[in-house]
């Protein structure tokens, strides 16, 4: 009897999230939650309301980036300090996350500009330095 309850809590839970996912896209996008006439008005809708969310996460990537950075850079200290009790690896595991973080909004700025309207792949943004 107890399995099954606990069974069920799960399933409750996981009906749970996905209400509320789908409550906080339908807030979020409102002209996505409406009824579309077609797929490509669905389209259209998110390209709207997308607006400035890639900058959002390239600005959260580069701050998460930088705070492993740090974290990396003080287990590095504590490896120089005890390398026996603290192996270098983790130090340079968090330093190569926090690059891929830190680079993750200028790539996706190239990337963005390196595509035309229709997908197609256009070099003329090119980097601009």
């Amino acid at each position: 009897m107890k399995k099954t309850i606990v069974a069920h809590t799960g399933l409750l839970t996981e009906m749970f999230k996905f209400l509320t996912i789908s409550l906080v896209i339908a807030l979020a996008f409102p002209d996505l939650a409406m009824a579309a006439a077609d797929l490509g008005a669905v389209a259209d809708s998110v390209n709207r309301n997308v607006g400035k969310f890639p900058d959002l996460i390239a600005g959260t990537s580069f701050a998460c980036g930088l705070g492993m950075g740090v974290m990396g850079i003080i287990d590095l200290k504590k490896h120089a300090d005890s390398p026996q009790n603290n192996p270098m690896s983790k130090g340079v595991g968090k330093l190569a996350g926090c690059a891929a973080l830190v680079a993750l909004g200028p790539l996706a700025s190239v990337t963005n500009k390196t595509l035309d309207q229709q997908g197609n792949v256009s070099f003329q943004g090119g980097l601009n330095y």
